[in-house]
């Protein structure tokens, strides 16, 4: 069969050829009024599905973006939120204030002193007349412990 694809496109059964007896045109298609019809009606159902897709597209479309937009706000909120705790001054744009916070970051990473520890000598010095530091000899227990031994 020829001309399958027109034939599904069209939705027609079949084409079919006509040409005069006498004059020397081509074959040419005729269409009934039926025919032209079911065309017409095949046309309009297919721009009407195509429209209320394309239109459910663009509503999709749309909620994305405003999901997009928000996230975007939620981020720029909390890269300043850092900054802020940091005690960095804020930048304009949000790269140039994530850019500050990682090379304070690396700054951190990179020190070699992170931590302090208090000196210790090894040996506890008493305060306050305690003995190892901590013990209170006048302590009821303690003089207790003391006429014991």
């Amino acid at each position: 069969m020829k001309f399958t694809k027109i034939i599904a496109l069209l939705g027609l059964t079949d084409v079919v050829m006509h040409s005069s007896l006498l004059s020397n045109k081509a074959p040419h298609a005729r269409f009934t009024e039926e025919e032209l019809e079911k065309l017409e009606n095949a046309l309009s159902e297919s721009a009407t599905e195509r429209l209320a897709e394309l239109e459910n597209q663009l509503t999709e479309a749309n909620a994305r973006a405003t999901a997009y937009e928000k996230l975007n706000s939620d981020i720029a909120t909390a890269v300043v939120q850092a900054m802020e705790t940091a005690g960095l001054p804020t930048q304009e744009g949000i790269e140039e204030n994530l850019l500050l916070l990682a090379t304070k970051c690396k700054e951190y990473g990179d020190a070699q002193n992170r931590h302090t520890f208090p000196e210790n000598n090894g040996t506890d010095e008493p305060t306050n007349e305690y003995l190892h530091g901590y013990i209170d000899p006048n302590d009821e227990h303690n003089k207790f412990l003391n006429s014991i031994l």
